[in-house]
């Protein structure tokens, strides 16, 4: 006989195993959260203790806590305070918060759980009814050691599970959430895609038949769709088709956008490549050209950005066209925009150079915008202060997680 748990049930039950284990694990916890039984709304005192860890001794340590909201992570800064033997931080829980994860450092060591790792469910307020939607989902993708973009990356490898353990959680969390199914299409499917292919093709076929009997449909999703039916079915024929219908159901869309980088781009004519560009701009929003992270406006958007304003330079444009172009530049290649316009100007004379210097300028309030700008997708996985300081002193990390390795040489 094979007992099935109900909801309510199910999840009491892990809560009280999971605060069983942390109970018993040591005798004194680095980390802990009252009360015990977080619920997504309510107010979270977040104690940690260094005392046993790496951080023992520092008279300074920093918070940051990473919530999978809605199916996505997001990152936050905790506002530690020294009491007593623990630093705490209070934090206001938001409603649709499904699992919070937690990192400490200090200077540059940092303190990431281990094993076990600062990991907490979150439930609704009525525990009887069960997980917030995206909480068993979100434990498993959060220490599967195959996808690692769009998570929190800090975690160690020890936390790390095992590819059928990861199946198993997708499966708990459709049958204790079934309203799951619709937003775990994109992140099972990249899972199953990279782990077992003949599992991903029988999953593709009946969870795409699934998405695609929903009304309502928003464009990412069914363009995820497309994904699939192109990269794990190979129908490409089934693609096209859909990419037809998405065409003119969203006008403005992303898919649209993609379709009009991509004819601006094929242009050979300057004149002609120049006047449909500004056309674009008109027709698109801004934040469509400035955020979007398809794979055109990945690997083709910034290039062509680059010779559309080279060959405005070559034409002696005025800096008000040139500014336009920067206003809807991402912010992964306005370092290269910067160094183009310099050598550019120095290239062509002192004119030109002072011509060059409102733009140079442009460009540094563009980076002061972006170091407080979580509209960009990137963002979600630093804290505020970490997206601040890691634009503004232009590490690494936060440019490479929007670049793919082809991009990485577009002059």
């Amino acid at each position: 006989m094979k007992l099935k748990l109900t909801t309510g049930a199910l999840w009491l039950l892990l809560l009280t195993f999971i605060c069983f284990q942390e109970a018993n694990a040591q005798d004194k916890k680095p980390f802990v959260v009252e009360p015990a039984q977080l619920k997504a709304g309510e107010k979270v005192l977040v104690k940690y203790d260094p005392a046993e860890t790496v951080l023992k001794g520092k008279n300074k340590i920093k918070g940051v806590l990473y919530l999978f909201r809605d199916f996505k992570w997001i990152a936050d800064d905790l506002k530690m305070e020294k009491k007593g033997e623990f630093w705490e931080a209070s934090y206001l829980l938001p409603e649709d918060a499904a699992l919070m994860t937690c990192k400490f450092s200090s200077g540059d060591l940092t303190d990431h759980g281990g094993k076990a790792t600062y990991t907490w469910f979150i439930g609704k307020k009525d525990p009887s009814k069960g997980p917030v939607p995206g909480s068993y989902i979100g434990w498993a993708l959060l220490r599967n050691k195959v996808i690692r973009e769009g998570k929190p990356s800090f975690l160690s490898p020890e936390s790390f599970i095992g590819n059928d353990v990861v199946v198993w959680w997708f499966n708990q969390e459709l049958q204790y959430s079934p309203v799951s199914r619709r937003p775990m299409f994109p992140l099972v499917m990249e899972f199953l895609q990279a782990t077992d292919t003949l599992r991903a093709q029988k999953a593709a076929i009946r969870e795409a038949d699934a998405l695609l009997s929903q009304p309502d449909l928003k464009e990412e999703e069914l363009l995820n769709v497309v994904k699939v039916y192109r990269e794990v079915l190979k129908r490409n024929s089934s693609a096209d088709s859909l990419e037809q219908v998405i065409l003119q159901r969203f006008l403005k869309g992303q898919l649209a956008c993609d379709k009009e980088i991509e004819a601006i781009d094929r242009e050979t004519n300057t004149q002609s490549r120049l006047k449909m560009w500004e056309n674009c701009k008109t027709r698109f929003p801004a934040g469509q050209l400035k955020y979007g992270r398809s794979s055109v406006m990945k690997n083709i958007y910034p290039g062509l950005l680059k010779k559309i304003m080279m060959s405005r330079l070559a034409k002696g444009a005025a800096v008000a066209d040139l500014k336009s172009d920067v206003e809807v530049a991402p912010y992964y290649i306005l370092t290269d925009l910067q160094t183009m316009l310099v050598e550019e100007g120095k290239a062509r004379g002192k004119k030109v150079s002072s011509k060059m210097l409102p733009l140079v300028q442009q460009i540094n309030t563009e980076v002061e915008k972006a170091s407080e700008d979580r509209m960009i997708p990137e963002s979600r996985l630093f804290s505020p202060s970490e997206w601040k300081a890691g634009i503004l002193k232009k590490e690494p990390a936060v440019y490479q997680m929007a670049v793919s390795p082809q991009d990485q040489n577009i002059k």
